[in-house]
């Protein structure tokens, strides 16, 4: 295994630890008992601590707890970052928009429509208003993008060129 614990050792530690047994670990991961077993003992080498109690039900010791907060929050991480790159998955949750009322009336519908048509799990929910409202919403962190008359100056945004009418629109 190395000097870095592998996903897949984790993965079994985390199916013995919800399960209470190394048998229903290899039954929910498809996999025989003896691998669980063998993840599970180099892991244990690996991290120099024994992480489950063996004698009837398997049973985690104090070690195996503070390992398993950890485990969680890596394979979490690891499955967002994979579903973040993978170009198949489809998007979806919440967009929050806001937007100036003319540009809302004249120049968000074919694009609205367009996002919708191509992820139609997305909720988007629009908020209209003035310019300074909309970034004080969005520096608030109660929108995720604006459109608004003008240059937003600050360094954790991201400015775009949207639209150009009379006065320039950027988002």
């Amino acid at each position: 295994m190395g000097q870095c614990m592998q996903l897949k050792s984790l993965r079994l530690f985390m199916a013995v630890a919800e399960t209470g047994s190394f048998v229903a670990a290899s039954q929910r991961l498809h996999t025989v008992q003896s691998n669980v077993t063998a993840h599970i003992k180099k892991l244990e080498e690996e991290l120099g601590a024994q992480l489950i109690h063996r004698s009837g039900q398997a049973r985690l010791t104090s070690a195996g707890f503070a390992l398993m907060e950890y485990a969680e929050r890596i394979l979490i991480t690891h499955d967002e970052a994979l579903a973040l790159f993978r170009s198949n998955e489809k998007t979806c949750g919440q967009l929050r928009i806001g937007a100036m009322e003319t540009t809302t009336a004249l120049r968000l519908p074919p694009i609205l429509t367009a996002y919708y048509a191509a992820h139609p799990e997305v909720d988007i929910k629009l908020t209209t208003g003035p310019t300074a409202d909309l970034t004080k919403l969005l520096l608030a962190g109660q929108v995720d993008c604006v459109f608004v008359a003008g240059r937003l100056e600050h360094g954790r945004y991201h400015v775009f060129k949207a639209f150009t009418l009379a006065n320039n629109l950027y988002w």
